[in-house]
């Protein structure tokens, strides 16, 4: 229960916050799920009492911030659960002050981004095992027990993080957001939030706020495997072109975001190729790099079904695949024989040129009207590395 007063000291009505503003990390809910997980950071806290007990480390800690704000937890459970307090409680610790039982004294000057309510929350888990914080803390929480190595805290709440998005108690948006804000990109438990969000990718999409989504956020959300079925292509497609419509100025962002989409799946089918460039056209500049894609797309389809078991023996008829003038080219199989490329009765398909002019791109084929040469030494264009640049 929270109480408030008036200006003139009359006391208010008794107000209670809102159920989804107060997190409880692991919560009643979630606990027989997290049941096993609790228990082994227990037993490993257990042993570190019981070597605590017998070898001499009673010690206490006094946690230090830069600003001065302090915390005090039992030596051997900071030792159990974070792998950054064991290295400088390690470093501190000599062996007088061990034998003696004195405090010893933690600074965390070199970890500016540790709050005091990210700090206390830590050390409450560590000693307790169970915290309680404002939504507002969420982040604060986070960063301070991934700064500090407690992978059990971190776990917890990313769990918790991604429950609440699937059971619609909190916005994914902003959830997602506190994920990549205070996570690593490798971090399994970002991961786990991303995923979480990508589930509830009908509901990010029709949120007013997408479009003002940071191209950080909106990458780490179409990266998610759950994402890249080929049911997804078009609908992730046309995702982003919606943000490009929205976000023109971050158009140097296409690349990195169109690398998300699997083209290769539906590649196939000749209406998906027209309506995907054609859809290329609604943003300024982006026509000439979504032809690149579906370039890398054909030759990836192409490469795959060559390799695939069932293809190995046949000839290629598909029309994506057949170069005019090359009915009678023959390649090389790892058998030692040959392998034809059969004609395509249905001519051979090209990525239509783009037309800036046009309104919609147009298929062409080019079986009995122009010869085609093709570079031995092609390989798809490199695509610069995420961040490279500013828009």
């Amino acid at each position: 229960m929270w109480y408030g007063r008036s200006q003139e000291g009359v006391p208010q009505l008794q107000q209670r916050l809102a159920l989804d503003a107060v997190w409880v990390v692991p919560g009643d809910i979630r606990k027989k799920y997290l049941k096993d997980e609790l228990r082994t950071d227990r037993l490993e806290a257990e042993v570190y009492l019981k070597w605590s007990a017998n070898i001499g480390i009673k010690n206490r800690v006094k946690i230090v911030l830069e600003n001065g704000y302090s915390c005090n937890a039992p030596a051997c459970l900071l030792t159990a659960f974070s792998d950054i307090f064991r290295k400088l409680i390690s470093a501190q610790a000599t062996q007088e002050t061990l034998s003696s039982g004195k405090e010893i004294t933690v600074h965390l000057n070199d970890m500016p981004n540790i709050t005091n309510a990210g700090l206390y929350n830590v050390v409450a888990f560590i000693q307790s095992g169970q915290i309680k914080f404002l939504e507002n803390e969420l982040e604060n929480v986070l960063i301070a027990a991934n700064d500090l190595q407690v992978t059990s805290l971190v776990s917890l709440i990313c769990e918790e993080m991604t429950e609440r998005i699937l059971e619609n108690t909190s916005p994914p948006i902003s959830l997602l957001y506190s994920a990549i804000a205070c996570l690593p990109p490798q971090s399994q438990y970002r991961n786990m939030v991303v995923d979480g969000a990508a589930i509830k990718f009908h509901d990010i999409l029709a949120s007013p706020k997408f479009s003002e989504l940071s191209f950080e956020l909106l990458y780490a959300l179409l990266s998610s495997p759950l994402l890249q079925g080929p049911e997804w292509v078009l609908e992730i497609y046309e995702a982003i072109i919606f943000w490009l419509q929205n976000n023109p100025e971050h158009i140097c962002y296409a690349s990195a975001l169109l690398d998300n989409v699997n083209f290769k799946e539906i590649i196939h089918v000749a209406d998906n190729r027209q309506k995907i460039m054609k859809k290329s056209l609604e943003v300024p500049d982006l026509g000439p790099i979504v032809q690149v894609f579906l370039m890398d797309a054909v030759y990836a389809k192409f490469m795959d079904d060559l390799a695939s078991p069932q293809n190995r023996n046949q000839p290629l008829s598909s029309p994506i695949y057949t170069v005019s003038g090359a009915e009678n080219a023959v390649t090389p199989t790892p058998l030692g024989g040959t392998l034809g490329l059969a004609p395509s009765p249905l001519g051979s398909y090209i990525i239509p040129p783009f037309d800036s002019v046009s309104s919609a791109a147009t298929t062409k084929s080019i079986s009995n009207e122009i010869s085609v040469s093709v570079n031995k030494n092609w390989r798809p264009a490199q695509q610069l590395p995420i961040g490279s640049g500013s828009c």
